[in-house]
């Protein structure tokens, strides 16, 4: 070691360069593992968690309506506890939100309600007090709470004295009997399903206090299932177990049903899953082009050893020992770059965790441990064999008489070591090649989702959510006043055009839906269009920008009578090939009876709401105070759009003070323009693709060094050749030519292989791409066209060199 220590300190530029090359590939490539771990390959950090599933129910009627799955009905729940022999425990589960008054500024809480069982479930155990027990699960007797470490710290100054006592959550005293530990992570967002997404932000768990006796069979499916298994139980098993108890509802519905158990972990990381590894793969094939370069670097270097290995072996040096320095200094150079590798790795991991926008699942919880540190050790190993083999296995092959040489090595031996490196350089533009196809499928797919007909537009409009507590707004009545003050409010805003109200916005995920029976229908429920429903204000849809393809908007004048506004899809749905005008649509009561009808008064432009990837579905609008109508009750969560002709990030603390101008103990929350709305909706397509693009880029300069230096190293040893040829009437564009073909023929060899590769790798994609082909001609020709144009520039330059030798000069050398 002390001479291959000796030897770089000697040549510090190819060192620094080599580590430094090294460094920066391997720590990519501990930094993207580091993700994978933390997000794909380590457990979750709940007891058991393989036996832990979510739980779902599938129909293939649900598949026509877009939905691959549905949330579980309440009462087959109930009914799973008792009459699955495979299951263990299970907890359902819903979103939920609280207004917290009365300790400093009122604040809303994202939140979950769910049956007792919960944290017995997860495994999970409080740092102070205690979780549910059955007792607190009662309906109308359920004010408990538990907290997260999060807010104990921020609004209760981590009081460890908090447990018994109470908090005001939606203007109803609370009993708070445990607060959670601070690593504990409950999923979000769609992790578990996006027809009802989780909070973002978790602040409060609540007893669901449901009236089981109350729960019916049919429909309502409303609620999200988690559920533990046996020890030894199969999946297969819990399944059939499962929908054997929802036949009766099945046959009832007319439809058929199976429940569907995914592994949690794979149904919280199921977004990411695919993309983290092709991530992974791309930065590996990016590393290995490091490799590559580096391994024809030692090849240079083990060239002027070749006579000095003759002669050590002339003098009875055995094999081992003429390998020995080689990878001597191959590990010395992996362990450097090892090293920095994985300190730039401590780095890109604090990089990633720190950025908030990126849609990836359990990216708070990645980290450099120690099996990052075992992966970059056999990473760098790895590395170490793959640049340092060829020249050790090159010098091993040296013969004694090849120091009596005044070369050092005959022509042949060089000729077959060019030939290697040559072929080297073709897999790095194969790599190259198929990285820069992938990048471009996934740039085309991002080009064409962010330009895709979204339905609004969402240039200057910010929004905002207000949640009422039932506590405080128990009657439709005053729900519908506070919301006609706000609208008037913010109306009377300087700078604000429209302002709206709508009971979900576009790209938030699926609301509320139901069938949708026309006037005069005769077919069974379940075989009616289904649509997303959603209840507005009447300058919503001006707020949105969302056209009117016909007819009007609902406004004051339609309270007397039923009004409804239904999408262009639904329309056609309903009524294909007719005006939808004038035609009349109604629910059903519990039974089955015909309720007043409601009047068609417009058509409007589709709009995009479960993510722009996905296909708008057929909706309906209705006005906001006719929700007693549809639902029961007006909705008491409502987000307000505000179309401006200012800067929409300013207005933040203008809707604030509008609101506590109605009502002081109200929060405002969920501040965000629909710029950054469209923009978090395809975060982690745009995260995936700007990184896709950077490995490729970096990958094709690296093959570029490559095919750079392997064409000057082997001008330099034709040089004699060259001058012969130009002084037997070789002209210098002849030359050029020659050595250009030469040049390309790895070259092409490695652009077809790189293109069949892409293909291959195509068929992986799916669910990837969006509008695009994985066979796409264009994007294989600009990718292929690409990597020639720069291949043929790299060795245009030592071509041209070769071409103006002096003949002189030339018959002189060496």
């Amino acid at each position: 070691m002390r001479h291959a220590w000796r030897s770089l300190c000697r040549e510090k530029f190819f060192t620094i360069l080599a580590v430094a090359t090294l460094g920066l590939g391997i720590g990519a490539v501990a930094t993207v593992f580091s993700v994978v771990n933390g997000v794909l390959l380590k457990a979750l950090p709940y007891k058991d968690p393989d036996r832990l599933y979510s739980i779902s129910v599938a129909s293939p009627k649900f598949v026509s309506m877009g939905y691959s799955t549905v949330p579980v009905n309440a009462a087959n729940f109930e009914d799973w506890q008792t009459r699955c022999e495979s299951c263990d425990q299970s907890a359902l589960f819903r979103p939920d939100s609280f207004n917290l008054t009365g300790n400093g500024e009122p604040e809303h809480l994202g939140g979950v309600s769910a049956t007792w069982q919960l944290f017995q479930v997860l495994g999970i155990e409080p740092q102070i007090g205690r979780t549910f027990v059955r007792s607190d699960d009662q309906p109308g007797n359920n004010a408990y709470v538990v907290i997260t470490d999060g807010l104990w710290r921020r609004r209760f100054n981590a009081d460890r004295n908090i447990v018994g006592q109470s908090v005001h959550l939606n203007g109803t005293s609370h009993t708070v009997i445990g607060v959670l530990a601070a690593n504990f992570r409950f999923p979000k967002g769609d992790q578990l399903s996006s027809v009802f997404p989780i909070p973002d932000h978790i602040d409060v768990f609540k007893p669901i206090g449901l009236d089981w006796s109350k729960q019916k069979r049919i429909g309502n499916f409303n609620y999200l299932a988690l559920m533990r298994l046996k020890p030894g139980s199969a999946r297969e098993r819990a399944e059939a177990e499962t929908t054997a108890v929802m036949q009766d509802a099945a046959r009832d519905m007319g439809v058929e049903l199976k429940t569907k158990l995914i592994p949690l972990q794979e149904q919280v990381t199921g977004s990411a899953r695919k993309s983290l590894w092709l991530l992974l793969g791309a930065v590996s094939a990016v590393l290995l082009i490091v490799c590559v370069n580096l391994g024809n670097l030692m090849l240079v270097r083990a060239n002027g050893r070749l006579r000095d290995a003759a002669i050590r072996r002339a003098l009875g040096a055995t094999r081992t020992q003429l390998l020995k320095p080689v990878m001597s200094e191959s590990f010395l150079l992996a362990l450097m770059g090892g090293t920095l590798g994985v300190c730039l790795a401590f780095a890109g991991v604090r990089i990633l965790a720190g950025i908030g926008s990126i849609n990836i699942p359990r990216l708070n919880d990645i980290q450099v441990d120690g099996i990052t540190l075992l992966f970059g050790f056999i990473v760098s190993t790895a590395c170490a064999v793959l640049f340092g083999g060829a020249p050790a296995v090159w010098l091993m092959r040296s013969q004694p008489v090849d120091a009596l040489k005044s070369g050092a090595v005959s022509t042949t031996d060089n000729e077959s070591k060019l030939q290697f490196r040559r072929w080297l350089v073709g897999l790095e533009v194969a790599l190259s090649t198929v990285l820069l196809v992938v990048a471009g499928w996934l740039g085309l797919s991002l080009f064409k989702l962010m330009n895709v007909d979204r339905g609004f537009h969402f240039d200057h409009v910010v929004t905002a959510e207000v949640s009422l507590p039932d506590t405080r707004y128990p009657k439709d009545e005053q729900r519908i006043i506070f919301v006609q003050q706000m609208i008037d409010k913010l109306q009377a805003l300087p700078g604000v055009r429209s302002a709206g109200l709508v009971s979900a916005l576009p790209l938030r995920g699926v609301s509320w839906g139901t069938f949708i029976t026309k006037e005069g229908e005769t077919r069974p429920t379940f075989e009616r269009p289904f649509a997303e429903f959603r209840f507005v204000s009447e300058n919503y849809f001006d707020a949105m920008g969302i056209s009117i393809i016909r007819g009007r908007v609902p406004n004051q004048s339609d309270r007397s009578h039923k009004v409804a506004v239904i999408s262009s899809s639904g329309a056609e749905k309903l009524w294909p090939g007719e005006d939808a005008l004038g035609k009349r649509i109604h629910d059903e009561g519990p039974k089955g009876e015909k309720k007043e009808t409601v009047e068609i008064v417009g058509v409007v432009a589709d709009v995009r709401t479960d993510g722009l990837e996905k296909p708008p579905p057929p909706m309906v609008y209705v006005p906001y105070w006719d929700g007693a109508y549809w639902q029961g009750n007006v909705w008491k969560t409502m987000s307000y759009a505000v179309r401006t002709s200012q800067d929409p990030a300013t207005m933040a603390n203008i809707l604030r003070s509008t609101v506590l101008s109605i009502d002081s103990e109200l929060p405002l929350t969920a501040v965000r323009t629909m710029d950054e709305i469209v923009s978090d909706s395809v975060s982690l397509r745009a995260f995936r693709t700007a990184l896709a693009v950077a490995f490729a880029l970096s990958a094709v300069v690296l093959a570029c060094l490559g095919i750079y230096g392997v064409l000057s190293y082997s001008v330099s040893r034709r040089t004699n050749e060259m001058g012969i040829r130009l002084a037997l009437g070789a002209s210098p564009v002849e030359l050029t030519r020659s050595v250009l073909a030469q040049a390309m023929t790895p070259v092409v060899a490695g652009a077809v292989v790189g293109v069949l590769g892409a293909l291959w790798i195509g068929q992986l994609l799916t669910g990837l791409l969006f509008g695009v082909n994985a066979h796409d001609p264009a994007v294989i020709s600009l990718s292929a066209a690409l990597i020639l144009g720069v291949a043929v520039i790299a060795s245009w330059i030592p071509a041209r060199r070769a071409a103006r030798v002096d003949p002189k000069v030339a018959l002189r050398y060496e």
